[in-house]
């Protein structure tokens, strides 16, 4: 053993650092995380001020649970920011692509609620995202419709939490 003692670790040939070690041309991607998770939990914390209720529903107030999960978003960022990885493998374009995609189905979603109702935005959801795994079109879109009337049938009637019809099927059409 080379220097060290009995107790320091041997190195291959290079005597160059391992796989596992960070080295600072690897930690930019860790660090952005870290910073945008900063930005969220401080934007998370400053909204949740805000919070009012006309009655009084909880001793806490309705401001732990959005504080909670900033807490939760600082914790993550400090990890980050602190013990960033090495940089990862980023997905082939038509991966990204379909990644994007999925993030652009799930930001519509409740942007079409209120206008094409549950039952219509839930199914197209559905469909459009497992068409995005390569789902075949008629199994997918059948699933997807069936589990949204199924879905609808039990917030509705079973558990009585009203979900939104749509204005285009109300009279009127708009």
């Amino acid at each position: 053993m080379a220097g060290g003692g009995p107790h320091a670790p041997e190195n291959g040939p290079d005597d160059g650092p391992d796989d596992g070690d960070v080295t600072p041309e690897g930690t930019s991607t860790d660090r952005v995380a870290g910073a945008v998770l900063v930005v969220a939990a401080v934007a998370v914390a400053w909204v949740s001020r805000g919070f009012v209720v006309g009655f009084p529903a909880d001793p806490v107030g309705p401001r732990a649970l959005p504080l909670f999960a900033a807490g939760i978003l600082a914790a993550a960022a400090g990890v980050l920011l602190v013990r960033p990885g090495p940089d990862p493998r980023w997905p082939e374009a038509h991966t990204a692509l379909r990644l994007g995609l999925a993030t652009l189905i799930l930001f519509a979603y409740p942007a079409l609620l209120p206008v094409t109702g549950f039952i219509l935005t839930t199914g197209a959801g559905i469909t459009l995202l497992s068409l995005l795994f390569r789902g075949p079109v008629l199994r997918s879109g059948g699933a997807a419709f069936l589990f949204a009337g199924g879905l609808y049938l039990l917030f509705v009637y079973a558990l009585g939490i009203p979900l939104p019809i749509g204005r285009l099927f109300l009279a009127g059409g708009g």
